[in-house]
Parts: structure tokens; C-alpha cells; sequence
């Protein structure tokens, strides 16, 4: 009788842990399934994202528009679209702009008022030498002029230098003036003096 016992006792050990095992093997293989599926899903989302950024490009825009600011847009847009947007005012200037040129990503374009000229950009007709240079005066043009093109025609003025510039130019649309270049940091009277006959604004 006390083999039997042991023996059936055996056998219910046997049985428990058989059971046990299972039981956590199920457990731990649900588990598995659940931290798949949410996996998946965040991949799925951080694919939906990545669809959904791509073929977006964010341009600034400023000027002679009410609404100016940063704004995203589709590859592919043209530049007359991102003004509808920005609404230009009653002053702006759009036949300085290339309104059928394709927008690129992180460019800035500065609408002109009339009488003044609008930033060079990619396909404008600005680009030419020409609207580097004042047309009538053979002078630079700090508003469309380049940084490299204004290191290399103006005295005392370095690339760095020639970059803030440009940097005030795009912050502020641009210059009204040519006295107004006084405000770019590293650009004192002396240096004033030295360039002041050789720049004009347009």
C-alpha cells in the first residue's frame, strides 16, 4: 500500500508540474504575442509618418505679405501658391517674383514692394549678373547680390560677414536703404565708408 502511494503520489507531482510547465509556456508565448502586435503596430504608425512627412517641404516666406511665416508645402509646388497663402498686400511687387518656379525645401523668398527688389532665387531672373548689379549704376545690389558675390566685389567684407548680410536682409525683407547696412553686426562707419560708393539698394 505505501508503494502504491508514493507511486500515485508520484504520478500527481508528475502530473502538477506537467501542468505548471504548460501553463507558463502558454503564458509566456501569450505574452510574446501581445508585445508582437504592439511592435507592429508602432511600426505601422512610424510607417504611416514617415509617409506622411515624405514629399513635404517647409519654406519661408516674408515680405510684402500679410501672413508672413514658415510654411509646409507638397514637392512640386509653385512659388504663386505659397503667396496665395501668405496673401500679399496692395504694395507687393509680383512681377519681380517667378511665380511658375517649383518651391525647394528650407529656401526663404522675400516679396519686393514696388520700386524694390525681391531676393534672388532659384529661376528668378534675378539671378543674372545684371540684377546683382545696379542696371543703371554698375553698383551692388545688397538686396540681391550674394554673399559670395558681395566678398568678392566689396572691400572689407569677408564671407562670414558677407553672410550676415544676407541673414539681415532675409530677417527684415530686406534693405531700405543703403545706410540700413549699418545695422549687420561687424559693419562699422570706417567699413561704411569703403563700400558706401560701390552699393546700392533696388
Amino acid at each position: 500500500m505505501d508503494l502504491e502511494r508514493r507511486y500515485l503520489a508520484a504520478i500527481g507531482i508528475f502530473l502538477l508540474l506537467l501542468s505548471f510547465g504548460i501553463g507558463y509556456k502558454y503564458s509566456s508565448w501569450k505574452m510574446q504575442g501581445q508585445e508582437g502586435e504592439v511592435l507592429s503596430l508602432q511600426e505601422e504608425e512610424l510607417q504611416e509618418k514617415d509617409q506622411s512627412e515624405a514629399g513635404k517641404i517647409e519654406v519661408y516666406i516674408t515680405g510684402e505679405v500679410s501672413k508672413p511665416g514658415v510654411y509646409t508645402m507638397k514637392e512640386g509646388d509653385r512659388v504663386h501658391k505659397l503667396i496665395d497663402l501668405a496673401m500679399p498686400t496692395e504694395k507687393a511687387d509680383l512681377a519681380m517674383i517667378n511665380l511658375a518656379r517649383r518651391l525647394a525645401d528650407e529656401e526663404a523668398i522675400i516679396v519686393p514692394a514696388r520700386g524694390e527688389a525681391g531676393q534672388i532665387m532659384p529661376g528668378d531672373a534675378a539671378q543674372s549678373s545684371a540684377a546683382m548689379m545696379g542696371a543703371d549704376t554698375g553698383k551692388i545690389n545688397i538686396n540681391t547680390a550674394s554673399a559670395a558675390e558681395m566678398s568678392e566685389h566689396l572691400p572689407g567684407i569677408g564671407p562670414k560677414l558677407a553672410e550676415r548680410i544676407v541673414d539681415y536682409r532675409t530677417r527684415n525683407g530686406g534693405f531700405k536703404n543703403i545706410e540700413q547696412i549699418c545695422e549687420v553686426s561687424g559693419i562699422g562707419e570706417k567699413r561704411y565708408e569703403q563700400i558706401k560708393d560701390l552699393i546700392c539698394v533696388r
